[in-house]
């Protein structure tokens, strides 16, 4: 997990902190509440990996569910 620190307390710079983070870690599949903001997609772009909204105020646990039981929507790439 990615923490962001005192400096990445910019909204840009923390989104291009996480989607640094994330690119590093090159998962398969990112839950989210409202998605990457913008700065933070174009990042992800390089990535092939499966992006799902709509986890808000879920815990780690029911957000996995959620996404496995095909309840939380996907978002595509732009290609």
């Amino acid at each position: 997990m990615h923490e962001i620190n005192k400096y990445d307390l910019n909204e840009e710079k923390a989104g291009t902190a996480t989607a640094q983070k994330i690119f590093e870690l090159s998962p398969d599949v990112l839950i989210t509440g409202n998605g990457p903001g913008e700065t933070a997609a174009k990042t992800l772009e390089r990535l092939s990996m499966k992006i799902f909204v709509n986890a808000h105020n879920m815990t780690l646990k029911q957000a996995y569910e959620a996404c496995k039981d095909g309840k939380l929507a996907e978002i595509s790439r732009q290609d």
